[in-house]
């Protein structure tokens, strides 16, 4: 019966130890390069020109960060994980204001909360417009394709 087992369970356990890394090597953590290489972007916007984003763009850049990585299951990767992460990395040192509809918001906590709502209504502008125009866009390909085809 145990040698039966032991067949039953040497494919993955065979598979298991091909996935291991031995422990000499360390493994490298593709998440947190992608974490640092966003930092590094947002360092001196959210600083020195005290700049804010919205989560969403900062996630879209983020996954855009993992996709050139090699990460194929960057879609997959959530605002809210983001922000915990962009939360511990910088502290105190960032606010972000939280919407029930919509978009988090991150800037620098020296920026005053007018100035950061302000910053966020016009952002959101921007992108309902961008949003409008993409759909604009999309509404004349497929007419468009409809005239060709008649």
């Amino acid at each position: 019966m145990v040698a039966n087992d032991i067949a039953y369970h040497k494919p993955c356990m065979n598979n298991f130890k091909a996935q291991r890394v031995p422990s000499g090597k360390p493994r490298l953590n593709l998440y947190a390069v992608a974490i640092s290489c966003l930092v590094e972007e947002l360092e001196a916007p959210l600083f020195h020109d005290l700049s804010g984003f919205l989560v969403k763009s900062l996630r879209d850049r983020y996954r855009e960060i993992l996709r050139e990585l090699g990460i194929k299951t960057a879609d997959q990767y959530r605002s809210t994980t983001l922000k915990l992460k962009l939360q511990q990395h910088f502290g105190g040192r960032v606010s972000i204001l939280d919407q029930t509809c919509g978009s988090g918001f991150i800037c620098a906590s020296a920026v005053p909360l007018g100035d950061a709502l302000e910053k966020l209504r016009r952002l959101e502008a921007d992108h309902k417009e961008d949003a409008k125009y993409h759909a604009l866009r999309q509404a004349a390909k497929i007419l468009q394709t409809d005239c060709v085809n008649c």
